[in-house]
């Protein structure tokens, strides 16, 4: 059984990683183009909250996503919020350019930066049960 768990893990960690791969690269081609530049920035929002709202429902209805995400751990998904530090930064300098509305690159890039600092914080914290628990 153990080996049927790793076998489906690799699996869900292929299609995980093509799945970010895709959307980074969808991301960076439509903000090189300007298309976010384009968009009414309160159309944004709900584009922004699909990236959210998409694998919670997945996360919901899914059970082999499910036991795929439970079998990572906490700590890895915390580490995996650490390349929110250099998308802040990239959306610094997108909106330094003038790729980016200035609300977007002010919430979402600040937004991020804090996130990435506080899950690197967590993860240089020493090893203990609550790490991840606020007091």
């Amino acid at each position: 059984m153990d080996r049927e768990l790793e076998r489906r893990k690799s699996r869900g960690t292929r299609i995980l990683l093509v799945a970010l791969i895709v959307w980074g690269l969808a991301v960076a081609v439509a903000t090189e183009a300007g298309i976010f530049r384009a968009v009414y920035p309160l159309l944004l929002a709900p584009i922004i909250a699909l990236g959210v709202v998409v694998p919670v429902i997945v996360y919901a209805l899914s059970d082999g996503f499910r036991t795929y995400i439970e079998a990572i751990g906490l700590r890895p998904l915390t580490a995996f919020h650490i390349w929110r530090i250099p998308a802040a930064l990239l959306f610094f300098w997108y909106g330094a350019h003038d790729l980016l509305p200035e609300a977007f690159v002010r919430n979402a890039g600040w937004g991020d930066l804090i996130a990435g600092l506080l899950a690197l914080g967590v993860i240089l914290l020493p090893e203990s049960r609550n790490r991840c628990r606020w007091p």
